[in-house]
């Protein structure tokens, strides 16, 4: 699992490569708005508190980390859970995780950038 990602090259690549994709995330990752931590099926999901999001490092096969994606984003209306593991897809993680980002938060970036677009 990692300790620190503020120091694992890995993540600083990972936040480049989805820019275009969260055009957010490289900022916030870089002014320490992402919070890390380890799942663990037996601890309660915080709040976000003050982050923009949280990364739940997850080791469990991937179907799995799927399955519980989705379960998580049916049972909690305040968050939006997305997740990524390293070989999926353009956009992959460096380590297998589930997302948490507060669903109000991205909505409002969503129709911004909907807004900025509809005016190129």
């Amino acid at each position: 699992m990692v300790r620190n990602p503020q120091n694992d090259d890995k993540w600083l690549e990972y936040f480049r490569s989805i820019r275009e994709q969260c055009p957010w995330s490289l900022a916030a990752y870089l002014q320490g708005q992402i919070d890390f931590q380890n799942w663990s099926q037996d601890q309660p999901v915080p709040d976000l508190g003050d982050f923009l999001a949280r990364i739940w490092i997850i080791d469990q096969p991937e179907a799995l980390i799927e399955s519980l994606c989705d379960q998580m984003d049916q049972l909690d209306p305040n968050n939006e859970w997305l997740f990524s593991y390293p070989g999926y897809g353009e956009w992959a993680a460096p380590y297998p995780i589930l997302i948490q980002q507060n669903r109000s938060h991205l909505n409002r970036i969503r129709r911004k950038l909907e807004v900025f677009n509809s005016i190129q």
